[in-house]
């Protein structure tokens, strides 16, 4: 069941199986595959539990209760980077696009033999990652929900001739109100809180929401429960204690917060917790048009392009309320608000390269994650080629002029030419305004425990019976969006501890 926390202000005592800590695309499949294979689980989640139907549209209200950071987490270094990750029953899945991709075959076999990862192969993790899409309801974006701006990204990329598909997402019924980032308001996107939680809850496992784990308890070299706090809904601050004792600990924090919880049970990985951070460093163009394109109507992320792939680079179209993304628009004062008037005109396309640069996660003030990276000039580079990739698009498409977000450039672009300075000219980073929601690698996999935090089988090499599922275990970028990759990986694991456990 989902347990009400909010009026809990006594200390708890709980012992299960399997202790879970977080709830997001990751947690929620090893939760649901553990219960369901008879084993007690309990699921600690940090965030409240979210509805559509108590949710806000408004975005600033909405990342204040259920991002985390308050939605203004950065990566810093030499350049900035936004990463915003969720901290509500279902994780990121609540307020990313929906988009379900696999680890292409290629990166996972450059895994499975620079990181000598043993028993997993590519037809292994196919099979996994059928499965749990079919759960899902993964299907191409339909027709009728893809509205004006994606359909816009599709016409330009057909008069190019470049590589054009609707983007496969888990959604059902999507009446395309493009409000992903602030959790669906029709609630037809397939997120965890609508499917393996309740899956797991019916199963028989306990979900505790506003239970932020505080560190992992081990004895003689295995885990053997986690310490947590109970929140107040309104401060977030500790009002109450939750001990469970359990068999195994599965850690599905995050790629900020996972190595942070391995720091503070004194687990360091050979001084790899932590380390190792890279990720999809993201771009975008705005196209402005003549006619209306009211992106608030149409799936959030509806179409997409693999033209670049072989490049380590992927198109999609984008679409975010302008309080999130009016930031973009030139001008100041007056000028700014007639360009603001103008934008439901706007169409947006996104890029993210792979990402070869590599950083750091700390704890820092407050307790929260320090994160740092310095973005290297081949990925400042990759972003180039994809912007200049989003602005012939959104031209082809019939934008009258479009803004590439890109200093050194010119920041308004009148024809499609003007866009060949992306490439003859080099901009350092901090050219760009990147994005880094697609994080990785913080426990990295590997056979060695010298060059790596967990094995083949996500338990840390360190510590017996502690589990990592999520993206921080990934040893590089995997070009695609990540989710159904860490739901196909998460559920191999989860069968290896019930196997162990049963």
């Amino acid at each position: 069941m989902i347990h009400k926390t909010e009026d809990i202000t006594n200390d708890q005592i709980r012992t299960a199986d399997v202790c879970v800590i977080g709830s997001g695309p990751g947690g929620a499949v090893v939760a649901k595959e553990l219960a369901e294979s008879g084993l007690s689980v309990v699921v600690l989640e940090s965030g409240p539990q979210l509805t559509h139907r108590i949710s806000t549209r408004d975005p600033g209200a909405f990342f204040s209760k259920y991002m985390q950071q308050g939605g203004l987490r950065a990566l810093l270094g030499n350049t900035f980077l936004a990463s915003m990750q969720a901290e509500v029953i279902g994780g990121t899945s609540e307020v990313n696009s929906a988009i379900i991709k696999m680890i292409p075959n290629k990166i996972l076999k450059e895994w499975i033999e620079e990181y000598e990862l043993s028993g997993i192969s590519v037809e292994e993790m196919r099979q996994h990652y059928e499965i749990v899409t079919a759960e899902l309801g993964v299907r191409p974006t339909e027709d009728e929900a893809q509205g004006p701006h994606n359909k816009l990204v599709k016409l330009g990329l057909e008069r190019l001739g470049w590589d054009s598909h609707p983007l496969h997402r888990a959604v059902r019924n999507c009446e395309g109100a493009s409000d992903c980032l602030t959790a669906c308001p029709s609630g037809a996107k397939r997120t965890m809180s609508v499917t393996f939680i309740p899956r797991a809850s019916e199963a028989g496992a306990d979900i505790y929401p506003l239970c932020r784990a505080r560190y992992i308890l081990r004895e003689g070299g295995r885990a053997v429960g986690v310490r947590a706090d109970f929140l107040d809904p309104e401060t977030r601050q500790p009002r109450a204690e939750m001990t469970v004792y359990a068999k195994a600990v599965v850690l599905s924090a995050g790629v900020m917060w996972s190595p942070i919880l391995l720091r503070r049970s004194g687990i360091k990985g050979n001084g790899w917790v932590g380390k190792n951070l890279c990720g999809h460093i993201g771009v975008a163009a705005f196209g402005l048009f003549d006619e209306k394109v009211d992106g608030w109507w149409g799936a959030s992320q509806g179409w997409g392009s693999n033209e670049f792939f072989h490049r380590g680079l992927v198109l999609e179209s984008l679409w975010s309320p302008p309080a999130v993304m009016a930031t973009r628009l030139p001008g100041v004062g007056h000028e700014y608000l007639r360009e603001l008037k103008n934008f439901d005109h706007y169409a947006i396309m996104a890029t993210k390269p792979r990402g070869v640069s590599r950083g750091w996660v700390r704890e820092g003030l407050n307790s929260q994650p320090f994160c740092w990276m310095k973005v290297n000039q081949a990925d400042a580079d990759e972003a180039a080629l994809g912007l200049k990739a989003c602005v012939e698009t959104l031209f082809a498409g019939g934008a009258k002029r479009v803004l590439p977000g890109c200093y050194g450039a010119p920041w308004v672009m009148k024809e499609p030419s003007e866009s060949d300075i992306l490439l003859t000219k080099r901009f350092p980073p901090s050219s760009f305004e990147f994005v880094a929601n697609h994080v990785f690698g913080t426990c990295r996999m590997g056979s060695n425990p010298r060059t790596s935090v967990v094995d083949s089988w996500s338990e840390v090499h360190t510590c017996r019976d502690l589990f990592v599922c999520d993206s921080s275990i990934f040893p590089t970028g995997i070009v695609n969006n990540p989710q159904g990759s860490i739901m196909a990986f998460s559920r191999r694991t989860a069968h290896h501890i019930a196997e162990r456990y049963c």
